[in-house]
């Protein structure tokens, strides 16, 4: 029993690590983004051999992004009693988890084309100066939810896009899609950090905005993302039927969430 709630503790521990709690969500809507674009087009080894390279870059960029935000914001999340596990695991061991996951974000796109190569090479800057100096873009203001939205969602599926090559437009639109879902998504979550971050004086858009203007602004691009979904029956009526019901079902939780504040 010691040893099974052992390997319960370590397994828990190595999920904070990773972050995977902070994560989930957004590759959730990436996976449903994904999965709409290649159910349109035809093409059996997209779902045999690139779908699954690419949920495991996903994972790793993910991964990636956010345990280099742990590393270098940890001293700040200290004062706020904020813990992700660092302390947990030798930091030799962490560290290799962050070189690896490092490699395979950087290494994968390298994998293909020019175009593909230089979307991930964005991405994978992008993911690493959003929170480490001398750019350190999450304190940036707008540049900092713009970086997150961009970095490990939005590049990533244009990545996709450009590997399997079909239906740009839809790629494209669903791209658009995830860019809304993550600047919704990294905004409330800078609005639920605010006070924290006032605190450490950690200058995020949010906290340059202010609590109201926060608010306002979340209500305003949630009702833009409702108004953009509607271009979905633009690609037919039965596909966008499909668009339409299956994105707003699973953004509509975060769009009620917005519109309530």
């Amino acid at each position: 029993m010691q040893f099974i709630q052992a390997i319960a503790e370590t397994t828990n521990n190595f999920i904070n690590l990773i972050r995977a709690r902070g994560w989930i969500f957004a590759l959730q809507a990436i996976l449903i983004h994904t999965v709409l674009y290649l159910l349109f087009v035809p093409n059996p080894l997209a779902w045999l051999i690139i779908f699954p390279l690419f949920l495991a870059y996903s994972m790793a960029l993910l991964s990636y992004a956010h345990m280099l935000n742990s590393f270098a914001d940890q001293k700040i999340d200290s004062k706020v009693g904020k813990s992700f596990a660092l302390e947990k695991f030798p930091k030799l061991f962490a560290l290799a988890i962050l070189t690896v996951t490092g490699i395979i974000s950087i290494a994968v796109p390298l994998l293909f084309d020019a175009q593909s190569i230089y979307i991930g090479v964005i991405s994978f800057l992008l993911a690493t100066f959003y929170s480490i100096k001398p750019l350190k873009l999450k304190e940036n203001g707008l540049a900092g939810v713009l970086t997150a939205s961009l970095a490990s969602s939005t590049l990533p599926l244009l990545f996709l896009v450009s590997i399997i090559g079909g239906n740009i437009m839809l790629g494209l639109f669903l791209s658009i899609s995830l860019f809304f879902r993550q600047f919704m998504l990294e905004l409330f979550h800078q609005f639920k950090d605010y006070e924290n971050d006032k605190k450490t004086n950690v200058k995020t858009f949010a906290i340059r905005l202010g609590q109201d203007k926060t608010k306002k602004t979340l209500g305003i691009v949630a009702v833009f993302y409702l108004i953009y979904l509607l271009f979905s029956f633009s690609f037919g009526v039965l596909e966008g039927v499909i668009l339409f019901s299956v994105l707003l079902g699973n953004s509509i939780h975060q769009i009620t969430e917005m519109l309530s504040l």
